[in-house]
């Protein structure tokens, strides 16, 4: 993944499979991503982040390989 990938999410939501297709706008390896929706049910954008720890395990079991 990085700036410029395209997403695409399926879920079922009160069992109707939606289909939602993302703009990766900021990417931060191990840190954190930043999206916005360009075609689905929802008009939105948002981040994923990951916290200090999980991202020191990340990088823990990246060294140990």
């Amino acid at each position: 993944m990085r700036g410029g990938s395209q997403l695409r999410k399926v879920a079922l939501v009160a069992g109707r499979q939606v289909t939602t297709d993302s703009y990766v706008d900021t990417f931060e390896p191990f840190r954190r991503f930043t999206f916005e929706h360009v075609s689905g049910p929802l008009s939105v954008g948002g981040e994923f982040a990951v916290g200090p720890r999980l991202a020191e395990t990340r990088s823990d079991a990246a060294t140990l390989g």
